[in-house]
């Protein structure tokens, strides 16, 4: 805790109010993830038992868990040694025992992906796995708690700690996260893990951590120059050596060529992003000026040139500075859904410390604004609307300059990143 500054008065009445919402977001994610009914089927269901009406019945939404059943039925083929990319493509081949992949097409997630699976989707009935994944997501977002925490409560105390925390788990997206099952809590999740490793000068626990993170490239890839700049090149070599052994074991059990593999990914993440938005690029898709595909590409290799260039720049901020850098050019390069917004936590921890820290009505104005995108519970076709994700990617931008322009680094980003001593944050 730094002496001398005091909190916001009203800062407990928003953290009480993002406090509830993230309370309401979480349970009722946790609810569509185990059950397909609608709340209102649930008290259906309540009211059949207690009145004994079979007459009763619940009203469900099939599309709750799809991305766990998805992924647990990609699972299930690569355990018999088969490409479930295949399967996706010609369901007349599936297996009778375990059936067609609940999608259209390919998943669009890597090869490697199917090795990190082995823990997050265990050969275990579909309905056990609902509840484990309930376990699993839960145990990421306390992580994501403690390091917002932890990260605000050296500001002035506990006060600011559960503001960064109900600021973090307040996003919409949790909602839909755990509705579908989705991976990104996890995800941001081993990203902290990465950067706790980091701090510590362990590069190959941090590796680790970002390769396991690499389930959802789009969300993580860019985090490897975070790594490159502390010059941990040991833990960037270990993240990219694990996607390729993963991605190779994976080819090995289901008799495919890894590069094959890698085709069919891509063919399939190409359907999908037809109706995803692709960021800043999204004017350009509506328009039809460029291909998908060729759009996709140009997004994706500018990403990378314009994340490694401003990390490097700022090299000497720190480690949150340079992930809110990574999850914001991610954000406006790639493509990505609703559930996704979590990852950028990373943006709205270090504004917030800013607007905290100097007191900026510019600031506070950032915060809010890119705060009430996350917060609000917009309908999908709503957060895909052209003017709507064009104006979010602008926002972002908008809050990362207010970050990076910031004046009063605090003191933990004015000292050589080798000196930072572990107690001065948990998980931060």
């Amino acid at each position: 805790m730094v002496e001398g500054r005091i909190a916001p008065r009203w800062l407990g009445w928003a953290t009480a109010a993002l406090g509830l919402l993230a309370l309401a977001y979480y349970l009722g994610g946790i609810h569509d993830l185990v059950s397909d009914e609608t709340f209102v089927g649930t008290f259906q269901h309540i009211k059949s038992l207690v009145k004994s009406d079979p007459k009763i019945v619940p009203q469900t939404k099939p599309e709750h868990a799809n991305d766990a059943r998805l992924r647990w039925t990609e699972q299930e083929y690569v355990h018999i040694g088969v490409n479930p990319y295949e399967i996706a493509v010609h369901p007349e081949n599936a297996d009778p025992g375990i059936g067609r992949l609940p999608c259209r097409d390919p998943g669009g997630y890597p090869p490697w992906a199917f090795l990190t699976q082995e823990v997050l989707v265990p050969p275990l009935p579909f309905t056990a796995v609902r509840w484990y994944l309930v376990v699993v997501n839960s145990l990421a977002y306390a992580i994501i708690a403690c390091w917002a925490y932890s990260y605000g409560q050296r500001y002035v105390g506990d006060q600011v700690g559960y503001f960064m925390v109900a600021v973090c788990l307040a996003c919409a997206g949790n909602l839909a996260n755990l509705r579908w099952g989705n991976y990104v809590a996890i995800v941001v999740a081993l990203l902290i893990g990465m950067n706790y490793f980091s701090r510590r000068e362990l590069p190959i626990l941090a590796g680790l951590c970002l390769g396991f993170a690499m389930i959802k490239p789009q969300d993580a890839m860019l985090f490897t120059f975070v790594l490159v700049a502390r010059k941990q090149l040991t833990g960037a070599a270990v993240a990219v050596g694990y996607t390729l052994i993963a991605g190779g074991i994976t080819a090995w059990r289901v008799g495919t060529n890894p590069l094959v593999m890698i085709d069919q990914m891509f063919k399939g993440a190409m359907t999908w992003t037809e109706d995803l938005h692709l960021g800043i690029l999204d004017p350009l898709k509506a328009a039809n000026v460029i291909p998908t595909p060729i759009l996709t590409k140009l997004g994706l290799v500018g990403g990378v040139i314009v994340a490694a260039a401003l990390i490097w720049h700022y090299r000497w901020r720190s480690n949150e500075v340079l992930m809110a850098i990574a999850a914001v050019v991610a954000h406006v390069s790639t493509y990505h859904r609703r559930y996704d917004g979590i990852v950028l936590a990373f943006l709205l921890v270090p504004l917030a410390a800013t607007a905290l820290r100097n007191k900026s009505a510019s600031a506070w104005a950032a915060l809010v604004v890119n705060g009430l995108f996350l917060w609000l519970p917009l309908r999908e076709t709503d957060y895909f609307n052209l003017v709507v994700s064009t104006a979010h990617c602008l926002v972002v931008i908008w809050g990362l300059v207010v970050v990076l322009r910031d004046p009063t680094a605090e003191v933990v980003e004015s000292v050589p990143f080798r000196n930072i001593q572990p107690k001065m944050a948990f998980l931060a």
